[in-house]
């Protein structure tokens, strides 16, 4: 059971296979790293499949949690900032 639920995981993250050259730092934007410019993460913010994986993992490993009250989702410890 432990291999399906690898198997399943690796067809989740498969998309990243695929992912075309993209820049951290495109050019024009000299050599100081923003995250906001970097096209992976903008890459991976078109990767609906990703994003649900990555926020089921948060959600199943006990970092964050959904407030049905609120709508919303917190992580566990942000109650207690």
């Amino acid at each position: 059971m432990e291999r399906k639920s690898k198997n399943k995981r690796s067809a989740l993250l498969d998309v990243a296979r695929h992912m075309p050259a993209l820049c951290r730092t495109p050019q024009g934007r000299g050599t100081e790293y923003h995250y906001e410019a970097d096209e992976v993460l903008a890459w991976i913010r078109e990767q609906p499949d990703l994003q649900q994986w990555l926020l089921g993992k948060l959600q199943s490993r006990g970092y964050i949690k959904y407030d049905p009250e609120r709508h919303v989702w917190l992580g566990v410890q942000a109650e207690d900032d």
